[in-house]
This record gives C-alpha cells, structure tokens and sequence, in this order.
C-alpha cells in the first residue's frame, strides 16, 4: 500500500510588448495543480487538477483541467494502463471573438502498454483518441493516434 501526494503554485511574469489598449494584453500567470496516486500491490490509481488565471500570460484567458488514470504493473516484464484527460480553457470576450466569451473543450483517452526486453530495454506503444470542441466556430474534431517507441537506458 503507498500513496503519493504532489501540489504546486507558480506565477508567471507576462512580459507585455505593447502597452496599447486591445486583445490579447500581457498579464502574470498564476497557478495552481494537486495530484494523488494511491497504490496497492501492482496497481497504481491516480489524478491530478489543474488551474491557471490568465494563462500563458495572455490577460483573461482561463484554463482548468483534471486526469485520472489506472496502471498495473507485472511481477514480470509488462505493465498498461488506461488514462482520461479534460482540459476547458475560457476566452474572455475580445480575446478571440470580439464581445464573446468562448470556451474550447479537450478530451484525451489513451490505452498505453510497456513491455520489458531487457536490462535498459522496453518497447511502449499507445493507442488514443482526442475530442476537440472549438467554442469560436461550434465545431468538434476527433483524432486518433496509435503510437510505438523503444527505451534504451544506461
């Protein structure tokens, strides 16, 4: 049985290289994110959230977003796991669209696998699928990706 707890703070300095009234204005970062992952034998479940006020230093434009996972781990040379993301990121009016607010939505589903070659060793493929929905123009996209890799340490 374990458990891991991890939190931060940070601020972010905007750097504004106009002082003209208008879209998109400089402003400092501020942010936030907790995480947990409880463990019991070779499972791991976990999550995470995640805020930020003017984020990316652009003045009026909000982020928020959480993930959950669960991974299991063998007694030998394989482990998966399942993932969610949601990320919502909310435009003040004039950021995008003048006298709009505007909110854009984004989904990540991922199905991940390592299996252990050797000392240094693994090969990781994923398989996922996004979900996109753009607030400016009313419209969702969807993505699917299968992805592979190989890990050699020393």
């Amino acid at each position: 049985v374990g458990v891991t707890v991890a939190a931060g703070w940070f601020r972010s300095n905007g750097k504004a290289t106009t002082n003209a009234p208008g879209p998109l204005q400089s402003a400092d970062e501020d942010g936030f994110d907790a995480g947990l992952v409880l463990y019991y034998g070779n499972w791991g479940l976990g999550g995470s959230y995640y805020n930020a006020e003017d984020w990316h230093n652009v003045a009026g434009t909000d982020t928020e977003s959480f993930d959950l996972g669960l991974a299991y781990w063998s007694d030998g040379v394989w482990s998966a796991g399942i993932y969610w993301l949601h990320q919502e990121i909310d435009y003040a009016a004039g950021n995008l669209v003048a006298g709009a607010n505007i909110t854009d939505e984004f989904d990540a589903y991922r199905l991940m696998g390592a299996y252990d070659m050797g000392p240094g060793i693994s090969v990781t493929g994923a398989l996922g699928f996004d979900t996109f929905e753009d607030g400016v123009v009313n419209r969702d996209y969807d993505t699917k990706m299968i992805g592979a890799g190989i890990s050699i340490g020393f």
